[in-house]
């Protein structure tokens, strides 16, 4: 069972307070992976950027999708912002 741990945005005056739900991931720093964080898979066929986001009871990219694309793994993953305070790296 994984902990249940949160964070949340604060629009007003742009800080982080801790309400976004966290995956029970940790990318290949041992940095914890929450809703909303910016990560970038340096796997062999799913490199690229992806946002983490809770989406039919689990958080993609880490579970199957339809379009059969092999998901990447925590491991070969590092957390790189998230899109509240760093939108500009997901436009790569």
């Amino acid at each position: 069972m994984r902990e249940l741990k949160f964070r949340a945005w604060k629009t007003w005056g742009n800080a982080m307070i801790y309400i976004m739900q966290y995956t029970g991931l940790k990318d290949k720093n041992g940095k914890e992976i929450y809703e909303g964080d910016i990560i970038e898979s340096f796997g062999n066929w799913n490199k690229g950027i992806y946002v983490v986001n809770f989406y039919e009871g689990g958080f993609q990219p880490f579970v199957d999708s339809d379009d059969g694309m092999p998901y990447p793994h925590p491991e070969k993953c590092e957390v790189i912002g998230n899109k509240f305070e760093n939108s500009e790296l997901m436009e790569k």
